[in-house]
């Protein structure tokens, strides 16, 4: 990843972000893995990606979607502002709805597992490499939030689109994020390609990707 491009992409999305005000002050720990499901229940409305960022900056955390720079290799990253309020960015390189749903919640994952009070955390991600522990362990509870365990064993073995799609009805999600998991467990993308919602995501954000 090239440190230049990763620093001015950054200093971008800070430039952007300080010039937005919430109306909501962070509260620390409120990031749960019931938080998380709550944001991923928006998936299951086709404006869900849109609505994220209200949802979130009444919750006193800032969204944003700022393309990646050319080096970057940058899905999303989690960062703070000087007075601590997280700031949760995306690029969307990956124009798929089960990879916004899962970047989106791996950020809050950090929020939750790793922002310590009085600290300027800070986490940029690329979801194509495998990461260290702490990614891991940020990966874990994205899965944990996203498909319950229990739901996930019934499903993980002999999966269908009609199970697909009754389990996404059941837990209130898009399809899209259980049909990625199952690519990503099994190494196969050529299954349920027509499930994980191709180029779906950026026409939803035009605003964001001219700036």
């Amino acid at each position: 990843m090239n440190f230049y491009a990763l620093m001015a992409w950054q200093a971008r999305v800070l430039s952007l972000t300080q010039k937005l005000t919430l109306t909501t002050t962070y509260k620390p720990r409120s990031v749960t893995i019931s938080f998380i499901r709550e944001v991923a229940r928006l998936s299951f409305l086709d404006e869900g990606p849109r609505l994220v960022k209200e949802f979130l900056n009444k919750s006193g955390i800032h969204f944003i979607i700022v393309p990646h720079l050319r080096g970057t290799h940058i899905d999303g990253a989690v960062m703070r502002l000087v007075d601590g309020t997280p700031v949760v960015a995306l690029t969307l390189r990956h124009d798929r709805i089960d990879n916004f749903w899962f970047c989106l919640c791996h950020e809050l994952a950090h929020i939750s597992l790793h922002f310590k009070d009085n600290e300027n955390d800070c986490f940029f991600d690329d979801l194509d490499v495998e990461g260290d522990s702490l990614e891991k362990k940020a990966d874990k509870l994205v899965r944990d939030s996203l498909i319950p365990p229990e739901n996930w064993q019934k499903i993980s073995h002999n999966p269908t689109k009609n199970c697909i799609y009754d389990l996404a009805s059941k837990l209130r999600i898009h399809s899209a994020i259980i049909a990625g998991r199952i690519r990503y467990e099994k190494h196969n993308w050529h299954i349920f390609s027509s499930l994980v919602g191709h180029r779906e995501v950026r026409k939803l954000f035009p605003e964001e990707l001219s700036l």
